[in-house]
């Protein structure tokens, strides 16, 4: 055992680094100390640079639909599709008997002609059914008159010669459509009842 610590006193090296104080530096200037670099100063930020706008993609659109203009077979100009004009119609009395689109007298249909009621009755339900009658005349002794029904606009419209005949029962007249009975003559016997509800 004794030789064993012998032996690592023997390899053991002890290194004595003495300490030096300030007294002991020697005498002179310090080495200089380099100063710190600093670092530049940072620029301010500048305007940022323009963003381009995005590109829209353009939408499908539809042609534009124009109105055709119909044209004849063989070109040129457009074909103008009028109506038909009814001429005018005069009564035998001056009066104006022209009827409008969709109406068709049918008592009277020459201005001279005369309505007769074989039955005691006449009927101008239509517009201007009687208007182009020269005389309309109704009843007798044996058949007496008991209506004149003048029922559509202007259907006796300024006949001057309306004779009407009642019996017993006397006659009724009636004009119940507009300007039916205006400027209308008319003599009659027995009368029993008037009856005017059309404007004018």
């Amino acid at each position: 055992m004794t030789s064993l610590l012998s032996f690592l006193s023997s390899m053991l090296i002890i290194t004595y680094i003495p300490e030096l104080t300030l007294s002991q530096l020697p005498p002179g200037p310090s080495p200089p100390i380099a100063p710190i670099a600093r670092l530049p100063p940072r620029a301010p930020p500048g305007p940022s640079p323009p963003i381009a706008p995005i590109a829209r993609i353009p939408s499908p659109q539809q042609p534009q639909q124009w109105p055709q203009t119909p044209q004849q077979p063989g070109g040129g100009r457009p074909v103008i599709m009028t109506l038909p004009t009814r001429p005018p119609v005069a009564g035998f009395w001056g009066q104006d008997c022209t009827p409008s689109q969709g109406d068709y007298p049918e008592q009277c249909p020459n201005p001279a002609d005369e309505k007769f009621a074989p039955l005691g009755k006449i009927e101008c339900i239509h517009n201007f059914d009687c208007c182009t009658c020269k005389a309309m005349i109704c009843g007798d002794a044996a058949i007496p008159c008991t209506d004149l029904i003048c029922n559509g606009d202007s259907s006796c419209y300024g006949v001057r010669d309306v004779r009407l005949t009642g019996g017993d029962a006397g006659v009724n007249i009636n004009c119940n459509g507009d300007i039916s009975c205006q400027k209308t003559g008319i003599v009659a016997t027995n009368v029993a009842s008037i009856l005017c509800s059309g404007d004018n």
